[in-house]
């Protein structure tokens, strides 16, 4: 029996047999993403911003419903696609083109307990979702980066880390653009594309609340314990 039968997460979030309403909530802390646009093949373009990542909030929640929570974000993810192959009348690859967007990273974040955590939700895509990713382009690295960088890439399988290009402040437009059309970029990264009157494109784009929300935090591990 496959994991994605043993567990029964994947095919209840996407059959909508199972109750969301927790991870629905935690999705305004992880992961602080957005799916908006194209890429220059037609793919869908992933916005993700880590940089702005709530280390607090992220460390305090359990594993087990990190592990629940990264599939039931991979699930979305994988409905997208779907709904645009759909929509366009298209054969694309099924993969996004992700851009990683790190400004803000900073040294709180650097934190053994977050990489820990980290490590579950990366190996989930690793190892039942692996053709989820198409490319990542890493913008807007601080110096902190290369340091977590050491940690962080022994959560990657050698064909994902083959995908990932890390591109300095001074070609961040360039990079991008290369694999977006402008009027799909944001403008705070050099783009032509506003949402919601932001050059962030935010709520659309998210970004975690800096607050730690102590309530969702016992809602979730009350959950954890009702299983």
């Amino acid at each position: 029996m496959t994991w994605r039968q043993n567990s029964g997460w994947a095919d209840g979030f996407e059959a909508g047999t199972l109750d969301d309403s927790l991870h629905k909530r935690f999705d305004d802390y992880w992961r602080p993403m957005g799916i908006l646009g194209v890429d220059r093949t037609g793919d869908l373009v992933l916005w993700e911003r880590m940089g702005t990542g709530n280390i607090d909030m992220f460390v305090q929640i359990p594993d087990e419903f990190l592990r629940k929570h990264e599939t039931y974000s991979i699930t979305r993810m994988s409905q997208a696609i779907d709904e645009h192959m759909m929509r366009t009348g298209r054969a694309g690859s099924g993969s996004l083109t992700i851009v990683e967007d790190l400004q803000g990273l900073n040294s709180s974040q650097f934190h053994l307990g977050g990489f820990a955590k980290f490590g579950l939700c990366a190996r989930i895509g690793e190892d039942y979702f692996p053709e989820l990713v198409k490319k990542i382009v890493v913008v807007r690295a601080p110096w902190i980066f290369s340091a977590m960088w050491k940690i962080v890439q022994l959560f990657f399988d050698e064909g994902t880390r083959a995908k990932i290009d890390f591109v300095p402040d001074s070609r961040t437009y360039d990079a991008i653009s290369a694999l977006i059309e402008p009027q799909w970029i944001p403008e705070i990264l050099g783009g032509e594309l506003r949402a919601c009157g932001r050059s962030d494109c935010f709520p659309v784009i998210a970004k975690p609340p800096r607050e730690v929300d102590e309530q969702l935090i016992a809602d979730i591990k009350a959950s954890m314990k009702s299983h």
